[in-house]
């Protein structure tokens, strides 16, 4: 396997625990029974070989082990920490962090061919072994001849001897016109940044993009090429930053996935299955907001594939299929959006058995599964409380965590699209927005105001003469492409009156759990991104129907419709 993919962030993860290991030290050196300190390094330490092993670096691995090793016998009080000890770890640290430059750099400036043939490779620093070998030698020493050892071993000569080296270096820069950076200081590579920050930042650069266009609209009437010439270079440079802001918060859903091939492994084994896993798209970036949203989400789904889905092999063999069952996760970037599917073939979704345990649990009612069709039957999976499952299990069984599934997705501004064929798998397909932070929207107008409703939910705006809608049972539909529409009239939800001068009829049709619905709007005013403010106030958060709001280079605030929890 291509590690040389992760190089990126193995080199910031290391930077963080090579930090943690020197603070810690530092620490210990002034107050040496600082339990909590103590633990800290040990587990720094203990993470740090995990990752470099995964990486294939066994320098490394060497020697975090060997530390580890005498850390361990610090903590456990077989032997007294003193500033010997803390000479020869802090040794130890600055030797991890010669290494990890060196692999970092190496592989960096490898040729892609050669990163590919020895991706898990790495050069032999001779000088690590005498750190190694050092510590081999401490750490097998009984505690009396543990401080002769320490006070007369080389490591400690090879560290004098580096600063005599760094302080000839320093007098000759002095003697140039430009003096170069010192060898122990480093060109910081990556940063850390919350997404606190990030979201500070994405706000910020929200309202520079709100008073450019309130710049616009004022400035729209002067008559000025070296203006309109200045509002030019100010709209390219906002963009750019506002597109450096949102590339800054996204990630790979690598982050989350690869996690996924032990899951499904370990799963597989305790149920006696056989499941070939794959993942697609890996590399697809989302908004890290996102991605750390859905991550339960996908693990949800995931464990009712194996659990619900594929069958044992024995039971494959007997339907004609292949004793490894497959579960596929496929990550695909479309415009603005980014779907995410998640498919098995196994057993599929059973209609029959989940109208019968809704009627049995009283979910819908009897005329209700009559009249219900399969695509509608299927969505009831989403229901809190209903499960087909006829044992609990530590993976599922309990009838929850569809609902939250769905829950989430929809909070996110996407959706959940279900199908399924008994025999041959399910599919559950996410469809996501890239950021939450900017949204793709369609401006209306509805009485005197205008709202916002993101392309997520569109599917397409239409005009349709007035008499072409029709009542069934009471519920206004149309018929739109041999399909019949139910209506719904955001006058009506806003409690305006009716619009008697009404000729033609202006709508949105947005898709929500496989059905198609027609909002009625008063006018289409167009396509235009917007940056989303959430509602601060508990008051507004809590108020249904719409997921925040945004402001216009007139200065109005438009609220943003919620599709999925208005209808």
């Amino acid at each position: 396997m291509d590690m040389s993919k992760y190089m990126d962030i193995f080199r910031a993860e290391s930077e963080k625990y090579i930090k943690e290991l020197s603070d810690s030290l530092l620490v210990l050196e002034s107050d040496p029974e600082n339990t909590e300190q103590m633990n800290t390094l040990f587990r720094a330490a203990h993470t740090f070989k995990g990752m470099a092993a995964t990486m294939g670096f066994k320098q490394i691995v060497e020697l975090t082990h060997e530390m580890e090793s005498l850390i361990d016998r610090l903590r456990t009080r077989q032997i007294v920490l003193n500033s010997s000890l803390i000479d020869v770890l802090l040794i130890c640290v600055d030797t991890l962090d010669e290494l990890v430059e060196n692999v970092c750099k190496s592989e960096g400036d490898k040729p892609e061919k050669e990163k590919k043939e020895k991706a898990n490779k790495y050069e032999f620093y001779p000088e690590v072994y005498e750190v190694i070998k050092t510590l081999v030698e401490i750490n097998g020493s009984p505690e009396k001849a543990f401080i002769e050892r320490i006070e007369d071993n080389k490591l400690l000569s090879a560290k004098k001897k580096s600063i005599k080296e760094i302080d000839r270096l320093q007098k000759e820069e002095k003697n140039l016109a430009y003096p170069r950076l010192s060898p122990k200081v480093k060109i910081i590579q990556n940063s850390r940044i919350s997404t606190e920050q990030l979201d500070k930042l994405m706000n910020l650069v929200g309202e520079l993009v709100i008073n450019r266009s309130r710049v616009n609209e004022l400035t729209r009437n002067l008559k000025s090429k070296e203006l309109e010439a200045a509002l030019s270079d100010f709209h390219k440079l906002t963009r750019e930053l506002q597109d450096e802001v949102i590339e800054a918060r996204m990630v790979p859903l690598d982050h989350i996935a690869y996690v996924y091939p032990r899951m499904i492994r370990d799963l597989a084994r305790v149920q006696s299955k056989k499941i070939d896993f794959v993942i697609k798209g890996k590399e697809i970036k989302l908004d890290r907001t996102i991605l750390e949203e859905i991550g339960d989400s996908l693990v949800h789904l995931l464990r009712n594939a194996v659990d619900h889905g594929i069958e044992i092999p024995e039971k494959r063999v007997e339907l004609g299929k292949k004793e490894n069952g497959t579960i596929l996760v496929a990550a695909l970037r479309q415009e603005n959006f980014v779907f995410i599917r998640i498919e098995d073939d196994g057993r599929g979704i059973d209609t029959n058995e989940i109208r019968k345990v809704a009627l049995k649990k009283g979910i819908i009612s009897r005329e209700s599964t009559e009249q219900l069709e399969e695509e509608e039957v299927m969505q009831l999976i989403f229901t809190p409380g209903l499960s087909t499952s006829d044992n609990v299990t530590d993976v599922s069984g309990r009838g929850i965590g569809m609902d939250v599934v769905k829950n989430r997705v929809e909070r996110l501004g996407g959706s959940v699209k279900i199908e399924s064929k008994p025999g041959l798998g399910s599919r559950f397909e996410l469809k996501l927005p890239l950021t939450i932070a900017v949204y793709q929207a369609m401006l209306v107008r509805v009485g005197t105001e205008k709202y916002a409703i993101p392309f997520t939910n569109i599917v397409k705006n239409i005009e349709v003469g007035s008499q072409e809608t029709k009542h069934i049972k009471g519920q206004e539909v149309i018929l739109i492409d041999n399909k019949i529409l139910p209506l719904f009239r955001l006058r009506k939800q806003f409690q305006l009156p009716d619009n008697d001068n009404e000729n033609n009829i202006y709508m949105v049709i947005v898709e929500k759990h496989g059905q198609y619905i027609g909002i009625v709007v008063d006018e289409l005013l167009g396509k235009q991104e917007v940056i989303v403010k959430s509602f601060k106030s508990k008051l507004l958060d809590s108020t249904r129907g719409f997921a925040g709001a945004t402001i216009l280079g007139d200065g109005n605030v438009l609220l943003i419709i919620d599709v999925n929890s208005l209808i």
